[in-house]
């Protein structure tokens, strides 16, 4: 029997017309780009965040294609993973260098601990890495203290969990907490009942990422970098990308792939770049 497919379209705050999964849009613009266009752009920059929902292949798919692009346009590449928290870096150099296989690599960091989401969403990424001789480096904080402030609060943490986290914690954007309140409030968040200590986690999390990227951008100079994370930490620049350019006046570009859905309307800040999938 046949089958009928509707073709979802989108709508871009401000201008009048559809867009379609598939397509590539500079935002900003309202131009729809092709990949090699998009790549061209991405590869002025020095640092790209590039977005994903953890669990959708689709997602996981550009950020192979776009990493693969990239590594013929820069000398080198070096991949930031949220996936990993920064303590995770020794490890990861081992795995790189084939000093360990891939199941111990997975056994040390403990990845269905600090991840969980399916590893091979995530194994091209690491794959294209190691076999051009990139670097992998872990950005995040520990869960265990991110669960912490969502319950207790930066306050509630002991001394030694103090000293896991950045100097300066922004946490006077209004824009993103108004944001955050909306995702709060659309989901049940088990034992964590305050609002205040899940914002104050979510800007935890996003400075220390903030915080290693731009340590690691002062130590190389020359480095290019694609960080990979989730939409949420990118969108609008209020998570990481905003809190790295604080610290470092380096050029950067966002992209966030966007599952397209009927009707929906993308509002022009949400990244520089957007490329809809169904």
């Amino acid at each position: 029997p046949s089958r009928h497919f509707t073709v979802k379209t989108v709508k871009i705050q401000g201008i009048d017309k559809a867009y379609f999964p598939g397509q590539i849009v500079e935002l900003k613009k309202g131009d729809t780009i092709n990949f090699d266009q998009l790549i061209h752009k991405l590869s002025q920059v020095d640092l790209v965040f590039l977005g994903e929902t953890h669990n959708n292949p689709d997602h996981h798919l550009i950020q192979t294609q776009v990493i693969m692009a990239l590594q013929k346009q820069w000398v080198s590449l070096t991949l930031g993973m949220e996936a990993f928290p920064q303590k995770a870096n020794p490890v990861i150099e081992d795995y790189l260098q084939g000093r360990i296989s891939e199941s111990e690599f997975l056994q040390k960091v403990k990845w269905k601990k600090i991840w969980g989401f399916d590893y091979h969403f995530y194994r091209p990424l690491i794959l294209l890495q190691k076999n051009r001789g990139g670097q992998v480096i872990g950005l995040n904080l520990p869960h265990s203290i991110v669960k912490k402030v969502a319950r207790h609060g930066i306050n509630g943490l002991g001394p030694e969990d103090r000293k896991a986290l950045p100097r300066e914690i922004d946490l006077q954007n209004e824009d993103y907490r108004k944001y955050l309140k909306k995702t709060f409030d659309a989901h049940a968040h088990g034992k964590i009942k305050d609002f205040e200590y899940f914002f104050q986690a979510q800007c935890v999390w996003d400075e220390t990422m903030a915080s290693n990227i731009a340590q690691f951008l002062a130590k190389n100079p020359d480095a290019k970098m694609v960080v990979v994370a989730g939409n949420g930490h990118i969108m609008y620049g209020y998570g990481i990308p905003d809190r790295t350019i604080r610290r470092t006046k380096i050029t950067s570009a966002t992209l966030v792939p966007v599952s397209a859905s009927q009707g929906m309307t993308i509002d022009k800040n949400l990244a520089d770049y957007i490329w809809l999938v169904r």
